[in-house]
């Protein structure tokens, strides 16, 4: 059949038109599921850029100090913060101008600093790591039921106990062995630290239950409030909580 040059030139643009459309639609079908898996997997904790920083929201940030054997910090200044030591370690400790003298930590102590001009040297024979808790300046979400005294720690000492506390901060750790469960309680806001890997049915206020899961080392935020949990995994589920308490 015979088309004239006009006619195929007009069905040529027609047919390119068509491909061009159906391009750009496979693309943004293409971009609507890759931002949907984006957003489903954006962690509920922006990191920053800020050098060992492990988890940041609005209310607090979380990094590892890690210093080889016989290296020393720049001096430095620090705010109000919870240390959890990853190790065994033994640091020569400087704060405010002061040599403090050697300070031992095993793996899992806690404890606190002020704010204070600081600088720590290793002087251990192996690496010496540890956890930064800290706290922004942006107010903490309000609970108005809260009762910080009927906290996990006030139920059963089998499955809480009270690693240090002060007049900012609270940690606390937990043990749920494979079935177990800490009946509704109040919580403060808080960070949770895993350490293990474990499952978990958390259950809130409004009595809505969700499954989670989490692996050794993982950090987690929590806003507080009346919440129960029960270990639904096969292994003891074991984290430290680190709640703010101003």
């Amino acid at each position: 059949m015979y088309y004239p040059m006009k006619s195929l030139l007009k069905i040529c643009a027609i047919f390119m038109l068509g491909m061009v459309i159906a391009a750009c639609n496979k693309a943004d079908k293409s971009t609507m599921e890759t931002g949907k898996q984006e957003t489903d997997s954006i962690p509920e904790a922006q990191v920053s850029k800020e050098p060992g920083t492990i988890f940041e929201n609005e209310y607090a940030r979380v990094f590892i100090e890690s210093l080889e054997p016989g290296e020393q910090q720049t001096e430095h200044e620090g705010v109000s913060r919870v240390i959890y030591s990853l190790n065994d370690y033994l640091i020569e400790w400087n704060e405010n101008g002061q040599n403090l003298g050697t300070k031992e930590w095993k793996m899992g102590d806690v404890h606190f600093h002020k704010p204070g001009n600081h600088f720590a040297k290793n002087l251990s024979n192996k690496p010496a790591e540890w956890l930064v808790f800290v706290r922004t300046t942006t107010e903490l979400p309000a609970c108005e039921s809260m009762n910080p005294k009927k906290d996990a720690t006030a139920f059963n000492q089998e499955f809480a106990s009270l690693l240090n506390e002060d007049e900012n901060f609270k940690v606390v750790k937990i043990k749920l062995g494979p079935g177990k469960m800490i009946p509704k309680h109040d919580g403060l806001n808080r960070l949770v630290y895993s350490l293990s890997d474990y499952k978990l049915s958390y259950t809130d206020e409004k009595g809505i239950s969700n499954d989670k899961e989490y692996r050794k080392g993982d950090m987690h935020w929590h806003d507080g409030c009346a919440h129960s949990i029960k270990n639904t995994g096969t292994t003891e589920a074991e984290f430290v909580l680190v709640s703010f308490k101003k």
